[in-house]
């Protein structure tokens, strides 16, 4: 049995990015407070709570029989089936409502109380869809209880700071601007996200995740794991109709691509979903993928840098990795009052990322190639990391 664990907290079943963030406030939780934390988390998405010491693992054949096919299945879902109608919606917004009267009110009587009414009541739509309802969450108790005894357990969702055991006033702003604060020390403390580089690490956790590749793209990415010449990775989305204004700019990544492979280099774009650049070469490969967090790390890590867009959710978690990151536009959390600017932590931490911004701006991808080939190696660094986790299997 595992040792002794003092709070159980679940995956948020949202933007991968709030598991990010949920991992940052843990981190800072037992920076000031302690205590020992367990997370109810897909397996796919394990590895980005690194700090918490212990994970309880929901493996894809449960996710399944609870109706998670794929993980994009709840990230599409918006709430309402196509026939839904307005009242459908009216009496959905007014529960809500209702909901959120109730937490603030109980905020009243103190944090103690403002929590366990949130953890009781709080659950955002794909939450309550995918974990709640779907019985997801009750399976994963029962069996928890079962494998670690007594334990006190919390519905975690927005707004709620678990570094503080707290609920937060519900303002989207205030709320990003609370946790990318904790996400840029997290960083500066150099508690980053890695994964082991060598192309037999690479290589090894290729295989693990082959299920998820097309067998024809395993040889192509063998040999990038291998290539001792330039190689870089290039992470794209393109997502239909969520948040499509965070998508990756066809334009740069097709000229920054077609700049490299002039050069020599391996490029190798990533997405999920993926932005298709309509290239034809040897040296370069695309997939729309359902990778694990740390076997996507780990070939961002074995590649000379890694390009990718900073208004896009998942740049969080690669922004917190000890990778070198190709900044080629700006981050979102700049947007914020006051701005935050992650890439200014990772230089702080030591972090030697690679700035073609101007190049972007005027077109020169040529120019942009050529910086990121002459840059120099990058030096390791001293990681602040945490103890084993202990691993419980859902299943």
């Amino acid at each position: 049995m595992p040792e002794h664990i003092d709070y159980v907290i679940n995956f948020d079943f949202e933007e991968v990015n709030a598991a990010v963030f949920r991992n940052a406030q843990i981190y800072l939780r037992k920076k000031t407070a302690g205590g020992r934390t367990c997370v109810i988390v897909p397996s796919q998405f394990m590895r980005l709570f690194k700090d918490a010491d212990c994970l309880a693992v929901m493996e894809k054949d449960l996710l399944r029989r609870f109706g998670i096919a794929e993980y994009r299945d709840v990230l599409n879902y918006n709430g309402f089936g196509p026939g839904a109608g307005v009242w459908a919606r009216r009496l959905d917004a007014l529960r809500r409502r209702g909901e959120s009267w109730l937490m603030r009110a109980a905020a009243v009587l103190g944090e103690a109380a403002g929590a366990r009414v949130y953890s009781a009541l709080y659950r955002s739509l794909r939450q309550r869809r995918f974990y709640v309802d779907s019985g997801l969450e009750t399976y994963c108790l029962q069996k928890l209880k079962d494998s670690l005894g007594g334990f006190r357990y919390l519905r975690v969702g927005d707004y709620f700071d678990f570094s503080r055991m707290k609920v937060w006033k519900m303002d989207l702003s205030a709320h990003f601007g609370r946790n990318f604060s904790y996400l840029y020390s997290m960083i500066r403390d150099r508690a980053l996200y890695t994964a082991p580089d060598s192309a037999e690490a690479v290589r090894a956790a290729l295989g693990e995740a082959g299920s998820g590749l097309n067998p024809e793209h395993l040889p192509w990415l063998r040999n990038f794991a291998a290539h001792k010449g330039f190689k870089f990775v290039l992470r794209t989305r393109n997502f239909r109709s969520k948040a499509v204004t965070h998508n990756s700019s066809p334009a740069t990544f097709r000229g920054l691509a077609e700049a490299l492979l002039a050069r020599g280099a391996l490029v190798l774009n990533l997405g999920c979903p993926l932005l298709e650049l309509g290239l034809r070469a040897p040296g370069y490969l695309e997939i729309d993928h359902n990778l694990p967090f740390e076997t996507e790390l780990a070939l961002c890590r074995n590649a000379d840098a890694a390009a990718m867009t900073g208004g896009a959710g998942l740049f969080t978690a690669f922004a917190a990795a000890d990778i070198r990151v190709i900044q080629l536009d700006d981050e979102w959390s700049e947007l914020l009052t006051p701005p935050i600017k992650l890439m200014e932590a990772r230089a702080a931490a030591g972090l030697a990322d690679i700035d073609i911004r101007p190049f972007v701006a005027a077109g020169d991808y040529a120019g942009a190639a050529a910086a990121l080939c002459a840059a120099p190696a990058r030096a390791p660094l001293s990681l602040v990391t945490t103890g084993p986790q202990e691993l419980i299997r859902l299943d």
